[in-house]
């Protein structure tokens, strides 16, 4: 899954010329991209998505060095320029290039006590050195009904809400092959958020100075927090080439079915076990937990 990082401005009459085109390209693609757009203070230093988060705003805009708006990159240095530059063909070349990584991200938020929390979890088909995860919180629409600046925009789409565990993401030192990853973060919603356009995405992104993302993922929906979830098995990658890992934090029954509903494996799990499921062939199977049932791809 492709990134996509736009970084745009209120107060920029490019922007709301070349910004729906762009949202049209993200949108054909949503199933292969993962979007996110940051607010700089320039030209207008009143951009209201801006000023709910400067920090993590101009961090990611110096990151890129983006001097001028409207501005796209896509996945951290293969592609820099305008939105009219970025076309169908471009996405279709980038997306022929395999990735190591496979990741998913998933979320809940308790909406009562103002908290998201977000869970990332994935492994390497080789290792690697010198990485940085980052979580992107992000509303789906922020919808305006009236413009806030002068050039009658009122709707931006993959507005970065918070970067997670901050601007700087996490540090990943090392990654051995075939080693899982498994990380989880909490952070407080104000009142800027609307919960229905809550979403969240995750990126892998080098720090050896290239600035190349290994591979992107995004939430499959947005989860109400139930207290439940917590005894719910966390079953990972998907898809998969055979090997996975369930992880519960009660000892729970895991059964294995194909499509036509026969069971292919039963055993017992605590913590966390590894099951290899080539054997089984490819295609899609489900894998029950407990109470818990997970459709899962074997590729």
């Amino acid at each position: 899954m492709l990134l996509i990082e736009s970084f745009t401005n209120s107060g920029c009459e490019n922007c709301a010329q070349q910004n729906p085109e762009l949202d049209a390209l993200i949108a054909s693609n949503s199933d292969r991209v993962a979007a996110i757009q940051y607010h700089v203070n320039w030209p207008s230093d009143s951009d209201p998505m801006y000023l709910r988060n400067p920090t993590d705003n101009e961090t990611r805009t110096a990151y890129y060095e983006v001097t001028g708006v409207p501005h796209v990159v896509v996945d951290g240095n293969h592609f820099s320029g305008t939105p009219n530059q970025l076309n169908q063909n471009i996405i279709d070349l980038l997306l022929t290039q395999e990735s190591p990584l496979e990741m998913q991200v998933d979320f809940e938020v308790d909406q009562d006590a103002h908290t998201l929390y977000t869970h990332v979890t994935g492994q390497s088909a080789m290792a690697f050195s010198n990485l940085r995860l980052f979580v992107g919180t992000i509303e789906k629409n922020v919808h305006f009904d009236a413009a806030p600046g002068p050039y009658g925009e009122c709707d931006y789409f993959n507005v970065m809400y918070r970067l997670l565990p901050d601007a700087s993401g996490q540090i990943i030192e090392y990654l051995a092959s075939n080693e899982p990853f498994d990380y989880r973060y909490t952070c407080t919603l104000d009142h800027f958020y609307d919960p229905e356009q809550l979403d969240v995405i995750a990126w892998i992104q080098a720090s050896n100075g290239s600035k190349t993302v290994l591979q992107a993922c995004k939430a499959k929906g947005h989860h109400g927090f139930d207290e439940n979830d917590h005894n719910t098995a966390c079953i990972y990658p998907n898809p998969t080439t055979g090997q996975i890992f369930i992880k519960t934090p009660i000892p729970q029954k895991v059964s294995i079915f194909n499509l036509k509903g026969q069971c292919v494996f039963e055993s017992r799990c605590l913590d966390t076990i590894q099951l290899n499921l080539r054997d089984f062939g490819t295609g899609l199977f489900f894998i029950k937990v407990g109470s818990h049932i997970q459709k899962i791809n074997i590729i």
